[in-house]
């Protein structure tokens, strides 16, 4: 979670690369961009460390957040933030 926008980020370890999770400007109706397995542990106070699969919302650009949806996660782990 972050101060901005989008408030949820995922960050490629080893890469400099972040990925933007909107739950408003791509909404679709009857779907959610993030499994509730996730929302249950999001919290500012946490870092959710995991193998993510997502979907493109827009295309990746040098220098930009890519906007993408979180399709699944496995190997979550939860951590709180020290």
């Amino acid at each position: 979670m972050y101060n901005g926008a989008p408030a949820l980020r995922l960050f490629n370890l080893g890469t400099k690369r972040v990925l933007g999770i909107s739950e408003q400007r791509f909404a679709v109706p009857g779907f959610s961009n993030v499994p509730e397995e996730i929302t249950s542990h999001i919290d500012q106070a946490k870092t959710l460390i995991g193998d993510y699969v997502v979907c493109p919302f827009t295309h990746q650009r040098r220098g930009e957040m890519q906007m993408v949806c979180i399709e699944k996660v496995s190997k979550l782990e939860v951590r709180q933030n020290e």
